[in-house]
């Protein structure tokens, strides 16, 4: 049974009021749902809605009642942005989550939390919590700061191509329960799509945050703006009939977009089609990587730091090596980035057998602002 690595999970999916084919048309959140997953039950444990008054633009369109459901007088019995935060906290406060009451609609900023959001993309809280609560100078809570982007660690998790939530439940051959662009609805039908994961063995890390979504274009840009990280690791498996040959490793920058050479790292692994005489166990090679990481300071359980491979093959093989010893890989192998999932298609990934290439196309990718959606992912047991 995989541990996560918060207690509990809440799901959020905002409703906007819009009007169609006008970007120009501010969003303002009308629907403000809550779910609630408990992770050592994995069940739902609670759900909330609170409906929004929207303030510049008080009338709801009628696409937008077409689209969600949401009536005029839903939001005019709805209230503030303001008191929703503060009504969402006092829920997460009753469930143990959060450790402070707040008062004056003032949140505490930096306090501990037992949970994570989860949502389905970066929209929620970067296209309509951020601009929203910035224009009308509404302090965010810290807690919504960083959350689990369902769509990026689906798609990693399952291997597939992302999609929406009626595409996720297709893949797991469930059914959308209730009214879809109904907050609430899409809210409880993502958890049940995060509790199938957790049953499948997906850990709920941490994927996605506001500072790596608002960074400034510029010049001077952030490295958030290129990847979520300062540091990867591009890392090579090689094997044959099932057994692990070899490992090698080197550091790339993000920012200058370029790997590292003095800081390289191989190791022989002993075997049947391994001849060096300096080639050690499987155990004692991941225990030298594992100490090449920490002497770097880029372990691969910091935020900051991550795995680059070509596809899983060498992992998938190590995960099966271990198993062999009755023993799980160490848990710096739980995040990691599969080239084959950033580039899509790409044929020429198929041949790419060497770090040179592979650094090639992680810069390409970089560049490309593809590394941007990251992804993270357990080795399955």
């Amino acid at each position: 049974m995989t541990e996560q690595p918060f207690g509990h999970y809440v799901v959020l999916d905002f409703e906007a009021n819009c009007k169609k084919d006008d970007e120009r048309f501010f969003k303002e959140i009308i629907e403000f749902p809550l779910v609630l997953i408990d992770a050592s039950t994995k069940q739902v444990k609670d759900r909330l809605q609170i409906y929004v008054k929207p303030k510049i633009h008080p009338k709801i369109t009628d696409f937008c009642t077409e689209l969600t459901g949401i009536t005029q007088e839903d939001v005019e019995n709805g209230v503030s942005l303001p008191v929703a935060l503060e009504q969402t906290h006092e829920w997460l406060h009753k469930h143990g989550l959060v450790s402070a009451h707040i008062t004056n609609y003032t949140v505490p900023n930096h306090e501990p939390v037992h949970f994570s959001f989860c949502t389905d993309g970066p929209w929620d809280f970067r296209d309509f919590l951020s601009p929203e609560c910035t224009r009308k100078g509404i302090a965010i809570p810290s807690y919504y700061y960083n959350w689990v982007n369902m769509r990026w660690l689906f798609a990693s998790h399952y291997s597939c191509s992302r999609g929406n939530i009626k595409k996720m439940l297709a893949k797991l051959q469930m059914v959308f329960e209730g009214r879809e662009h109904s907050g609430i609805d899409d809210a409880y039908n993502i958890a049940l799509i995060c509790i199938r994961m957790m049953n499948d063995g997906a850990t709920f890390v941490h994927n996605n945050s506001l500072e790596s979504q608002q960074s400034k274009r510029s010049s001077e840009h952030r490295v958030e703006e290129l990847a979520p990280f300062d540091r990867l690791t591009l890392l090579q498996i090689d094997t044959k009939e099932s057994e692990i040959m070899k490992i090698t490793a080197v550091m790339y920058d993000v920012k200058t977009r370029k790997s590292m050479p003095e800081k390289t790292f191989v190791v022989s692994i002993k075997g049947k089609n391994v001849t060096d005489e300096k080639a050690v166990s499987l155990l004692q090679g991941v225990n030298f990587l594992i100490k090449w990481w920490k002497d770097n300071k880029v372990l691969p359980t910091d935020r900051r730091v991550c795995t680059v491979v070509v596809d899983t093959t060498g992992l998938d093989t190590l995960r099966e090596s271990y198993q062999k010893l009755n023993s799980n890989p160490p848990a710096c192998f739980n995040i990691w980035i599969s080239m084959k999932n950033v580039l899509v298609d790409n044929e020429e990934l198929k041949t790419c057998t060497d770090l040179v290439t592979l650094e090639k196309f992680v810069t390409d990718a970089i560049n490309a602002r593809k590394m941007v959606d990251y992804e993270a992912s357990r080795i399955k047991k």
